[in-house]
């Protein structure tokens, strides 16, 4: 129900009865052209999702530059076998790192759903909704980054199939005989075959043969490019 329980940050490195751990503020990430550094969490997911359900992953820019203006600013994530493997923040093992470029100071890249153990992509920027509580920081945006969490995990989106069979409908007409389609979406490249008739060059005689069409395309799941510029 997004009803706020805790936090941690550079304003409270810890929680212990949610096993949840901010590494330490840092003001100054050093030279561009240096080697950086890194604050990171530790999340004991499994004891969070007994209190609570979402864990939402936001960057500040506490003195007020936008991420534009920051080179080499980085979100991601790294997963540990197990809670007791031993592994400690390593940057070269975060599986997730993509930049952070947007015209903002506050950002919400992810949310991550504790209950069903997946991620959701937010990549949603905001303005400080109330700044009397020192600065750009949750205390000051609590109202905006829940009312934002909200309506990223209640949205009604169209997965591939919903957007696929309403651009049928409003196009043309859907067929499962693969032989008869303009346009084919499935993950199966095999071609269509079509059926011609030829005259023998000797007999005269007529026949038929079977042909690959080459001229239909096959769109599969993979194929973003499509769905982004010929369907949304």
């Amino acid at each position: 129900h997004w009803r706020y329980i805790n936090h941690i940050s550079y304003t409270n490195l810890r929680d212990g009865s949610l096993k949840a751990f901010h590494s330490g503020d840092i003001t100054n990430g050093g030279s561009v052209n240096g080697q950086g550094v890194a604050e990171f969490l530790d999340v004991n997911v499994n004891t969070v999702a007994t209190k609570g359900r979402y864990i939402v992953y936001q960057i500040y820019s506490y003195t007020g530059q936008k991420f534009s203006e920051m080179p080499n600013c980085r979100f991601g994530w790294m997963e540990r076998e197990d809670v007791n493997s031993g592994e400690i923040f390593e940057p070269k093992t975060v599986i997730a790192n993509f930049n952070v470029t947007s015209e903002s100071n506050v950002a919400i890249p992810v949310i991550f759903d504790c209950k069903e153990r997946k991620f959701i992509w937010c990549d949603m920027n905001l303005g400080i909704t109330n700044s009397r509580y020192g600065g750009n920081n949750l205390e000051s945006n609590l109202t905006g980054v829940t009312a934002t969490c909200y309506a990223m995990t209640h949205m009604n989106k169209a997965n591939i199939y919903d957007l696929i069979r309403l651009n049928a409908d409003a196009r043309g007409l859907i067929t499962n005989d693969r032989n008869e389609a303009d346009i084919i979406f499935s993950n199966d490249k095999t071609m269509p075959i079509e059926i011609i008739e030829v005259e023998d060059e000797i007999t005269h005689d007529k026949k038929y043969i079977e042909r690959e069409k080459d001229n239909v395309p096959i769109i599969t799941a993979f194929d973003t490019d499509y769905y982004m510029g010929q369907l949304l």
